[in-house]
């Protein structure tokens, strides 16, 4: 159990979106990437691996075993090989066409549907870990009398792989502003500075969301402001309050800076990356006898 934890958390800070993209029959259908974020309830495709997603065939929807244990360690997508009217006929209201030969299923919806209308799912359901199930769907197993086991809401944070991502922020917001103690020359608060350092992280992260993926154009300008009023606020802090810097605090600073818009090209380019995965189709490629499970 511990190691699975482990490899939850690896997974969250570390995805390998690009192997996940390179599945034969993710690589040799034309998806378009939009649908496939909003199916899996992601902002960025770079939030889809192995671990949270699968390739499953048309019967294996039927399998109540798989779903359970794909929902029990958040699974975000089930791209299913199948059309869309096959899906749709057997499993209303649940599915999407991506836009190639295949269909998106996002496994809560499914899952909620199963407990709605299939006999057996009580049953095979019965104990299941709803650490990372939807509350309206744990309402509706316990009244259908299917014992659950609760999670409380500490065992949902601290169990939650994202949870790891923003106490790397709060670290490392602290760690970038603990050095500015050391500087004589910085008269403003050092804990006024974090505090910006740490208010700005999450308008941040929605700025360059907004800025790389918003389909409006009035909303990616916003995004893009936000982006570098946010970013460079703690830094115009600690220049109006302070005076004479050496000349290896401004090298310090200029990395800091570099570092991050770098790290963010990298991001941007990952995405594009996948999007381009995603939307073109490799002709030639065989498929695959089988999907392949999680780690």
């Amino acid at each position: 159990m511990t190691r699975s934890w482990i490899r939850d958390y690896f997974e969250s800070l570390v995805p390998r979106p690009g192997k996940f993209a390179a599945q034969d029959v993710v690589a040799r259908s034309t998806l378009d990437p939009r649908r496939v974020r909003a199916v899996a309830h992601v902002q960025k495709l770079a939030e889809l691996s192995g671990q949270n997603s699968r390739v499953v065939s048309f019967d294996q929807l039927e399998d109540l075993h798989l779903l359970r244990k794909d929902c029990e360690k958040g699974a975000r997508l089930w791209i299913v090989e199948a059309t869309f009217d096959q899906v749709e006929d057997a499993y209303p209201g649940i599915a999407r066409d991506l836009g190639g030969d295949v269909v998106g299923i996002h496994p809560p919806n499914l899952l909620r549907w199963m407990v709605a209308n299939h006999s057996e799912a009580t049953e095979v359901l019965d104990g299941i870990d709803t650490v990372r199930i939807p509350q309206d769907i744990v309402v509706a197993l316990e009244d259908k009398k299917v014992y659950t086991r609760r999670a409380s809401a500490l065992s949902r944070l601290l169990k939650n792989p994202q949870t790891l991502v923003y106490l790397v922020v709060f670290v490392y917001s602290s760690l970038r502003a603990l050095p500015v103690v050391f500087v004589k020359e910085f008269y403003g608060s050092v804990i006024l500075l974090w505090s910006i350092d740490v208010t700005t992280a999450i308008p941040y992260t929605w700025g360059v969301l907004a800025m790389v993926l918003a389909a409006k154009r009035w909303v990616r300008v916003a995004g893009a402001l936000t982006t570098v009023i946010t970013f460079m606020a703690p830094y115009i802090y600690f220049w109006m309050h302070g005076s004479s810097y050496p000349w290896y605090v401004t090298v310090i600073v200029a990395f800091l800076i570099s570092t991050g818009v770098g790290i963010e090209i990298a991001k941007y380019v990952q995405e594009k990356s996948l999007e381009k995965k995603y939307s073109s189709a490799i002709v030639g490629s065989a498929p695959q006898s089988s999907p392949k499970s999680h780690a």
